[in-house]
This record gives structure tokens, C-alpha cells and sequence, in this order.
């Protein structure tokens, strides 16, 4: 499908260890805080739209995460809710949303299955593969030229490509090997955020409906909260003065986890786990869905109840924190967790 150009699906070799390391240049704690005014600005003309046009809430999220992404990453400012760049990246992430799940595609389990031709039946595979392969090149180039574009025309607004071309070397043959890394961390970061991001807020809106008294206490604490100046919103500042709204989105992330299993893992080698024996290429998944409904740590699992993060009036320190799941484990850890 032409996923490889994400270092979430390569082995951990030196090519997933530099883009890796490139992708965290731009996500570590103190760049992530960098980047609030661009998602303040996107914020602000999504609750502009949902105010005018609330019963549009789902596109008004696409749009949201859409929008900031692109400007974040590559300096393009998209204005229309149907954006080509922002539809391809939702196109993509769907595409790989429904092809990620062990045993989906027989060839997952015979790999050489992807040599039988296109013609035969049962190949409808590989029919699938061509057409989301021709997908993921214009999620990888497509911005990325224009946004190389721009550059070229004086046209330069910062981002993190405009800071990664900065940067590439005068050298013909290593800038072009730097140039196709960066083409590839860019749209990592553009694709691994759009989906995401919007399931959970998407979910908000779900749980919102269904919990109106939960609604309620957290618009009460926003409101005693702003009560001095009910003119202003709240900011990425307010975060520490906010606990129970901050318990309600800790609930939202183990209530619905976006990534149930996580990423799949493959063991690199031959390895023993108590009285259980992993050959080496056995795939491993990590069931982070049931760690998110531990009844011993979430009392009554499957109900939504932020107060489980409190006590007190203040976060309780000792319950679990979904964070530490739905990010993933180890090396593999999302870089852009922050």
C-alpha cells in the first residue's frame, strides 16, 4: 500500500533510526510548545464555524486537525472544508485503518501470495494495494512540492519543511537522500495526526451528548474559572487550574481508545517471557484496551467517569494514566506523543 515511507512500519534499522530522529527534532516537549499560537489560531476559527453551524460538527473536526496540520507542517493554509491535501490524508489513514488488522488479507499470512498477478481471483489484494500505493505517493510528494514551491518563489512561511530545507546540503547526492527523508518524516507527521486527533474530539462530542451533567460541572468550572474576565477563553496556560476538565480528558482517552491493539510489534529475536516461548518474527500486539478497562485501577470500566482521576479537587496521581497506554511501548513509543 506504500506505507513504507513511515518509520512506524519499518524494522529498526538505520533509516528508521534517522527519521525517527528527525521526527522527534521537531516534536520533543519544548518544539510541541512552539507550535500553541498556530493551534490557538485553528481553535478559534473551529469554534467560529461550530457556532454558525453546528449541526456540520464531524467536517468542522476534519477541517480542524486538517488545517492545522497542513499549515503546521508544511506552511500551506487550507480555507475550503474540502481540501485535496487534507482528503488525501483521510482517504490514506482510512485506507490503512481497515488494512492494519492482523489476518484482514490472506497474503498477511502467506506473503507469497503478493506474487500471484492481479488478473487471478482472489487477487482483489492486490487491486487494493496499487490503488493505495498511487494514494500514499501524493500524500508523501504533493505537499511537499508545494510547499517547496513557495520557498522557491520567496513565498517562505515557517514551518517544519521550510526548517528542514532550510538545512539540506549543497551535496547533489546527499541532499537528495536528505531531501526524501524529510518528504517522509513531513507526511509521517501530517498522516499520523489528521485521523487520530479527530477520532478522539469526535468522541467528545459523543460523550458529551450522553453525559449532559458532565457538560454541565465542566462548563461550571470554566465558568468560575473565567468569571473575572468572561470575555477571553481559556488558554494552554489554564491547563493546571482546570482539573476536573483535565480528568474529563483523561476519561476520554480510556473510555475510547483510538488504537485499541496499538501498533503491532514483531520480536527481533528468539525470547522467552515467563513460561512462554516467541520465536523470533512472531507478531506481538500489545491489548491496550484491556489495560484501559483494569476494573482494579477503573472501577466500573465501561462507564465514563472523570471524577476517577480526581480526589480531592485534584488529579490523583494514583490512578493509571491513559497516556502512558494509547501512545505506545518502548522504542516504538509515538514521537509526536507531546
Amino acid at each position: 500500500m506504500g506505507w513504507d515511507f513511515c518509520f512506524a512500519f519499518r524494522e529498526a534499522d538505520s533509516v528508521w533510526k534517522e527519521q525517527r530522529k528527525l521526527f522527534y527534532e521537531y516534536f520533543r516537549p519544548d518544539r510541541a510548545r512552539q507550535y500553541s499560537d498556530a493551534q490557538r489560531t485553528e481553535t478559534h476559527a473551529f469554534l467560529r464555524r461550530l457556532l454558525n453551524s453546528p449541526q456540520d460538527f464531524l467536517e468542522h473536526t476534519h477541517h480542524l486537525f486538517g488545517s492545522a496540520l497542513t499549515k503546521l507542517v508544511y506552511g500551506i493554509a487550507v480555507k475550503e472544508s474540502k481540501d485535496p491535501y487534507v482528503e488525501v490524508a483521510e482517504e490514506a489513514v482510512a485506507g490503512l485503518s481497515k488494512a492494519i488488522h492482523p489476518g484482514k488479507y490472506l497474503v498477511d499470512i502467506f506473503p507469497a501470495l503478493k506474487h500471484i498477478p492481479v488478473w487471478m481471483p482472489g487477487a482483489g489484494f492486490r487491486k487494493t494495494g496499487i490503488y493505495f500505493a498511487a494514494l500514499n505517493e501524493k500524500l508523501v510528494k504533493a505537499p511537499f512540492e508545494a510547499a517547496e514551491a513557495s520557498i522557491a518563489k520567496g513565498e517562505m512561511v515557517e514551518s517544519i519543511v521550510a526548517d528542514m530545507v532550510s538545512k539540506l546540503s549543497s551535496d547533489p547526492v546527499l541532499r537528495a537522500e536528505q531531501r526524501k527523508m524529510e518528504m517522509h518524516v513531513a507526511a509521517t507527521a501530517y498522516a499520523a495526526g489528521a485521523d487520530t486527533t479527530v477520532a478522539a474530539v469526535q468522541t467528545f462530542f459523543l460523550l458529551m451528548a450522553m453525559h449532559p451533567e458532565v457538560q454541565k460541572r465542566a462548563q461550571a468550572e470554566l465558568d468560575t474559572f473565567l468569571g473575572v474576565d468572561p470575555d477571553r477563553l481559556p488558554d494552554f496556560s489554564d491547563r493546571g487550574t482546570l482539573p476536573y476538565i483535565e480528568a474529563l480528558v483523561s476519561e476520554l482517552l480510556r473510555w475510547n481508545l483510538v488504537v485499541p491493539a496499538s501498533i503491532p510489534h514483531a520480536s527481533v529475536e528468539d525470547d522467552l517471557y515467563e513460561e512462554y516461548f516467541i520465536p523470533k518474527g512472531t507478531l506481538i500486539i500489545a491489548n491496550v484496551w484491556t489495560l484501559s478497562r483494569d476494573p482494579i485501577m477503573y472501577p466500573e470500566p465501561d462507564k465514563f467517569i472523570p471524577e476517577r482521576f480526581l480526589k480531592n479537587g485534584v488529579i490523583n496521581n494514583n490512578i493509571r494514566d491513559p497516556r502512558t497506554l494509547i501512545f505506545g511501548f518502548g522504542r516504538r513509543i509515538c514521537p509526536g506523543r507531546h
